[in-house]
């Protein structure tokens, strides 16, 4: 009889002063103490309110299924050798146990019983085979008549079968391996007699999902294990954001110097959903800051702790008067005018690594040249960067480029809204009036091409939007020629 057995809730069930023992026993004790500390040491964040995990391990941690292999060690051979009637095979992956069973299905229930006793916190569920059939994991394993085993894939009926489309807005590459991931996985589950089946499968699904007949097969084409060239290892790794035909020839550029390229899309489906966990405070991450004054400049800053952190010290040196520390200190104190405006801090980045931090203060400081920070703080932009930047919203330079940046447009804005509006409006209007036409000719001139040289000119504006767009996106594809300037 064919068996699955899965613990309840491992993690977070695992008992720590037994898992303990196991850890002492095999490291020294200088290493248990760091592993007591860890795992005794998790807190979390709900409601506004800090809990202390007192049992099991935290979900995540890449200490955690290690944690979980040593007590469950311990656990099979404690329940193994103490069983009355004991499985003809037990192959357990963490939680997941693999049991051949040959006793009888009222053996199995008490020996269910007996493991399941060991420990209030160990609990199994069980699953038998059906029509010889069991799903273990990703493989679905058969029971012959013969007694010998099959394997195939087994997918969930659930599995809808989509997977990265074509068309998605992602690299080649990471298409390809989508399909070449799926094929090494059906080559080393399925056994030979389902592998066929397992290809035409696959062949249909990636069909489906906008691949072509070529496409698969080369992802399909098995290359012989030859020896790779020994390279040279990568300096650095540059992240980007794919674009079509743009950041593809970066990669070119980069290879050469040895500098290994990740693309990432610019858009997730993430991206347009709330976040199911709780809101946190913008200011409890690292990242770009901009603290304003009632002048109406600003100080741009960043910090690799919390944003609140650096925010209360700027608080102290501005009570204490340390204008020596901080920039914004000096500024308060510059003739006593001035009002440091703490509460309206905003958060203008959450990056979080140390050189992508740099550049993007220096673009936000470029952006806002009405500000009050030293010139030695931070790094400088290259020059050659400065047309791009200038394209993408720049704050005012003075208290009076301030109002007339801030204030004069918005009547400019409305009377650009209104003609556009008037604009689509006689658009509409002729494309619900009928025309008096005796001839399809007639129809075309006094109805077709006035529509379309009204809509030519009711869109030059959102032409002139669209490359300020295409500049800003030039911003995030080049974030490494923002270098320091030594």
């Amino acid at each position: 009889m064919l068996v699955s057995l899965d613990v309840v809730s491992l993690f977070t069930r695992v008992p720590i002063r037994e898992a303990m023992e196991g850890v002492r026993e095999l490291f020294s004790p200088d290493i248990s103490d760091l592993f007591q500390h860890v795992l005794t040491t998790t807190y979390f964040k709900w409601n506004n309110t800090i809990f202390e995990q007192k049992e099991g391990v935290a979900m995540g941690s890449p200490l955690s299924p290690v944690i979980a292999n040593f007590y469950m060690e311990r656990f099979e051979d404690v329940a193994l050798s103490s069983a009355v009637m004991k499985p003809t095979c037990w192959l357990r992956y963490v939680d997941d146990t693999f049991v051949i069973w040959s006793h009888g299905k009222d053996e199995l229930d008490r020996f269910l019983t007996h493991i399941n006793s060991i420990h209030k916190n160990i609990q199994f569920t069980m699953e038998t085979e059906n029509n010889n059939k069991l799903p273990f994991l990703d493989v679905l394993v058969s029971r012959r008549e013969d007694g010998t085993l099959g394997h195939c894939v087994y997918r969930k009926p659930t599995h809808t079968d989509r997977y990265l489309h074509k068309d998605s807005n992602h690299h080649p590459r990471q298409k390809r391996a989508v399909l070449k991931t799926l094929f090494v996985r059906a080559n080393r589950i399925c056994e030979p007699a389902a592998i066929k089946d397992e290809l035409a499968h696959l062949t249909n699904v990636f069909q489906a999902n906008g691949f072509s007949e070529h496409e698969i097969k080369r992802a399909f084409h098995i290359r012989r294990d030859t020896p790779a060239p020994r390279q040279e290892p990568t300096r650095s790794t540059a992240f980007l954001p794919y674009v079509e035909d743009v950041t593809d020839r970066i990669e070119r550029l980069l290879r050469r110097h040895n500098v290994k390229t990740v693309f990432k899309p610019t858009h997730q489906v993430s991206d347009l959903l709330r976040s199911v966990k709780d809101a946190r405070d913008p200011l409890s991450t690292a990242g770009v800051y901009k603290i304003p004054c009632s002048c109406g400049s600003a100080y741009i800053g960043t910090t690799k702790r919390s944003i609140s952190t650096r925010i209360k010290e700027h608080q102290r040196n501005c009570r204490l008067g340390h204008t020596d520390k901080s920039a914004v200190a000096e500024h308060a104190f510059e003739e006593r005018i001035h009002n440091i405006n703490f509460n309206d801090t905003q958060v203008l980045s959450r990056t979080t690594h140390y050189y992508p931090r740099l550049n993007r203060e220096a673009i936000e400081i470029f952006k806002h040249p009405f500000n009050f920070n030293r010139k030695e703080e931070g790094i400088k932009i290259n020059r050659l960067w400065h047309p791009v930047l200038e394209k993408v919203t720049r704050g005012p330079s003075s208290p009076s480029e301030y109002i007339t940046a801030y204030h004069q447009p918005i009547t400019a804005q409305v009377d650009e809204l209104t003609s556009a509006t008037t604009s689509l409006n006689a658009v509409l209007e002729k494309v619900t009036r009928r025309p008096s036409a005796s001839s399809p000719s007639e129809y075309s001139t006094a109805c077709h091409q006035p529509i379309v040289e009204e809509l030519t000119s009711a869109t030059t504006s959102l032409n002139t939007r669209n490359s300020l767009e295409t500049a800003s996106v030039a911003v995030k594809v080049f974030p490494w020629k923002l270098r320091p300037r030594h």
